[in-house]
């Protein structure tokens, strides 16, 4: 479980107070956490003194990134849903399939983080150190609220 308090840096737990609300927070690993916070902090600097609409582009993503579910939940469930739109009726399979591809649209995450969790579920090898020690310990956090 997360707390505002795993956030070393001041200008991380603003952002996390004002964007996690707290029972995502209490679902959150913590180092789910910090990459998200580090993630979307990244973001909003790069939109300082870009224009108006590159600029609220960037921080919706940053929000997005920031109130999304946590990574295993989504990951089992975009596979969940994505089963049932296969496994649809054709005469239902596109209105199914559009219905993922909303789910998929609410949701973003870090660079990597996604395609970590899915390399670790399925045993495989992730080059970058700092993605696999999230993706990890995102699964296990998981395993235990499970």
């Amino acid at each position: 479980m997360a707390k505002l308090e795993d956030l070393t840096e001041p200008a991380h737990r603003s952002l996390a107070q004002s964007f996690i609300k707290p029972e995502l927070l209490a679902r959150l690993s913590k180092a789910e956490l910090r990459l998200r916070v580090k993630a979307a902090k990244a973001i909003l600097d790069r939109a300082v003194g870009l224009p108006q609409e590159s600029h609220l582009a960037l921080h919706q993503h940053a929000r997005k990134i920031l109130r999304a579910e946590p990574v295993v939940d989504y990951w089992e469930e975009l596979g969940r849903r994505t089963q049932m739109a296969l496994n649809a009726p054709a005469a239902v399979r596109l209105e199914y399939r559009a219905l993922v591809d909303t789910y998929e649209a609410a949701s973003e995450y870090p660079a990597g983080l996604l395609h970590a969790v899915e390399q670790v579920l399925l045993g495989k090898n992730v080059v970058d150190p700092e993605l696999r020690t999230v993706a990890e310990a995102a699964i296990a956090h998981a395993k235990v609220a499970a």
